[in-house]
């Protein structure tokens, strides 16, 4: 006779009701009446972007009210001081260490704000939908989250600070023969909140203004001479120590980009713009690093960007045909879904996604999650401007250099139907070293860089199902079919199945299992005091288990389905009567599962 005990990370209702905020940004589960609005940024109701402060009290707003599913920790402080928080997403009836889990981060790119809108949509998403929606319920039943909703908070700052200045990555000057260039330096000359662009007349200048638009500039064509007026157009900004002749854009003292910082395959800065004196050399680089080394159960990623309207995914520095057939196909399966739930097409890096063929990005997050872990990874660029305006562009880097007038229109269209500052009447400003200019132009941090503030829920939401799906196709390992046979006078036969009931294999990539860099599975029989162990091992290792992404999609005569996703165990042992045995199996990336039973033979 067999009594069974059973825990694993499966379901496990806590008995929580969960009733419906009335601040929420997620669309909710049918039957559910929550409101799909924003966050509320206290010094702008209407503002989904939030600076350092009301980020930080959205985040304890949301911790307060889901004690049972969220809490927050700091992985390290920026180059300034500033915590860098994650979010941490589960069922917290269970350890959520202990599950297999997925990383989400956004914001590593000072000027890229709505990544963080994202990862906070999809904190309260998954939050709001516990308990409602039977995806994201069992999905905190049994996996985690790990939600870093903004990298680098002190990029972000200068972004949103009242007088903007716009930077790439940290704000730590870098490298030390930028401090005393000359040229632009771009921000804020007017005081009007808005980083815009300079119109300087110049009748070599290589612009002038569209016809049916004078708002909108373009290229004077190649054999045009006449009266003009011609311009030059240089970011907004003051020209410290110019000398009259000279006008060029200067490289910012800030000049790292921590998306090139990481290990693999990191490389110099002379063969690579802003990668930093050494691998990890930044704070908020190191901090995320040594967080997701820290978390072996984290089985993938992705980094929210902008933008282009992508999914884009490793490797960036070398062709597909260098990956095992069984991750590019993982990666094509992960891609197609994402692809039908947010409507952006999914490639390499490598690939498709390379202003010069002659060149190669290294150092990114989603390179070194595949390289040196093994995991699948993805970089997400949110918003495509070209997309939202009708445009189609062959190639997103050309269209920048050369299109249609066409497009322009299409443009200008686009423009107007955002809002009537997207793109910005030239006006007079004196300026203290070009004299007279103008002030106009396309308003880029919130409608290229970003979506306009009414338009990023929307640009957002379809990102949450996607997130959802990478967690649930992870590992994850149970025990099924425990059996206890009395063989003897107090001699007992135990006999269960661990089995892989996830998508991917137990290693998540063939890569990972070629180069050992993930651990087996493991079991562990506790015998009670005064039992005795006659065969089997109390503890084991069994390897890796396959999931179901290496089968083939084709049932045909010579498919072979073999049972590589389980493995049997079985025990003999002397045991007192009605003494307890417990079976526990565990797997760095594909949790914990326990089996008790009771000798009642």
């Amino acid at each position: 006779m067999l009594a069974l005990r059973s825990q694993s990370c499966r379901r496990n209702p806590t008995g929580l009701i969960l009733h419906c905020p009335q601040r929420v940004w997620g669309r909710g589960a049918p039957g559910c009446a929550q409101a799909r609005r924003p966050f509320v940024n206290r010094a702008n109701a209407r503002h989904p972007y939030l600076r350092y402060n009301a980020l930080v009290a959205a985040l304890h707003e949301l911790q307060e009210q889901y004690p049972t599913l969220l809490s927050l920790q700091s992985m390290g402080k920026s180059y300034e001081g500033r915590e860098i928080l994650v979010a941490t997403v589960s069922n917290h009836g269970q350890e959520p260490d202990s599950k297999p889990a997925f990383w989400v981060d956004g914001n590593i790119h000072a000027t890229e704000l709505a990544p963080s809108v994202a990862c906070l949509n999809f904190l309260q998403r998954l939050c709001g939908g516990y308990g409602h929606d039977p995806k994201i319920t069992d999905c905190l039943d049994t996996r985690t989250f790990y939600v870093c909703p903004r990298v680098n908070p002190d990029g972000a700052e200068w972004a949103l600070a009242d007088s903007p200045r716009l930077i790439r990555s940290s704000t730590r000057p870098y490298p030390p023969d930028r401090l005393e260039q000359e040229g632009v330096v771009p921000e804020d000359i007017n005081g009007d909140g808005r980083v815009l662009t300079m119109r300087i007349p110049d009748p070599d200048g290589h612009w002038k203004a569209f016809s049916e638009d004078p708002r909108l500039m373009i290229r004077r064509e190649p054999d045009e001479r006449g009266p003009g007026p011609y311009y030059r157009l240089m970011p907004e900004g003051m020209v410290p120590r110019w000398d009259g002749v000279d006008l060029k854009l200067t490289k910012a003292p800030q000049g790292l980009d921590l998306n090139r910082n990481f290990p693999a395959p990191w490389r110099f800065e002379s063969d690579a713009e802003g990668s930093g004196p050494f691998p990890t050399s930044e704070p908020e680089v190191r901090s995320l690093v040594e967080f997701v080394v820290a978390h072996p159960n984290i089985t993938g990623g992705v980094a929210f960007h902008t933008y282009g309207g992508f999914l884009l995914r490793p490797p960036s520095y070398k062709s597909d045909d260098q990956l095992t057939r069984q991750d590019l196909r993982a990666f094509k399966t992960i891609g197609d879904r994402g692809e039908e739930l947010t409507g952006y097409p999914a490639f390499s890096v490598f690939h498709g996604f390379r202003e010069d063929p002659n060149e190669f990005i290294t150092g990114a997050f989603d390179d070194w999650m595949f390289e040196h872990l093994g995991l699948f990874a993805w970089t997400v660029e949110l918003w495509s401007p070209l997309r939202q305006a009708g445009v189609i562009a062959d190639n997103y880097f050309e269209w920048y250099v050369d299109h249609s007038r066409d497009d322009d229109r299409k443009m200008l269209r686009w423009a107007d139907s955002l809002h009537s500052q997207a793109l910005v009447d030239w006006t007079p400003f004196d300026h203290p070293q070009l004299g007279a200019i103008e002030l106009g132009g396309w308003d880029t941090l919130f409608t290229f860089r970003n979506p306009p503030p009414h338009k990023v829920l929307d640009e957002v939401d379809p990102f949450v199902d996607w997130l959802v799906y990478h967690a649930r196709i992870s590992p994850l390992l149970e025990l099924r079919s425990p059996k206890l046979e009395t063989v003897g006078d107090g001699v007992y036969k135990l006999a269960v199945v661990v089995q892989n009931s996830g998508y991917l294999p137990t290693s998540v990539t063939k890569w990972a299992e070629q180069k050992k860099l993930v651990g087996e599975v493991r079991s562990k029989l506790t015998l009670p005091a005064g039992g005795l162990l006659l065969s089997g091992p109390l503890e084991g290792r069994h390897g890796q288990l396959a999931g179901r992404s290496h089968h083939h999609s084709a049932a045909l005569g010579w498919s072979v389905d073999n049972s590589n996703d389980r493995v049997g165990l079985t025990w003999v042992f002397e045991a007192p009567r009605g003494s307890e045995v417990t079976v526990e199996v565990a797997h760095p990336r594909a949790g914990r599962a326990s089996v008790a039973v009771v000798c009642c033979g």
